[in-house]
């Protein structure tokens, strides 16, 4: 799939599958800033075009009633893959 220029696509599932709103946040400093609201379907996978960021910057995605949220992640390739529970509860 073709992306238009400075944005970047992103997706990811919600582990137990739940329909729930998901917020994207990026790092600004010590503080989380919303990027965008997004709703995840029945199977728990939600997916958002956003502004390419700084290849620095850190994102998170957070459930809208503040019960769960990700470890902070990057859109640059990993060095090394990483195999921990990236978003609700490992099973």
């Amino acid at each position: 799939m073709r992306q238009p220029k400075n944005k970047d696509f992103l997706w990811a599932e919600r582990r137990p599958a739940l329909q729930e709103n998901v917020l994207i946040e990026r790092k600004s400093g010590a503080k989380w800033e919303p990027v965008k609201s997004l709703e995840a379907n029945r199977y728990g996978i939600f997916e958002a075009r956003i502004d390419e960021p700084a290849r620095t910057t850190y994102l998170r995605a957070r459930l809208a009633d503040d019960s769960d949220q990700s470890v902070p992640f990057s859109l640059n390739t990993p060095k090394k893959t990483w195999t921990g529970c990236a978003f609700g509860t490992c099973v």
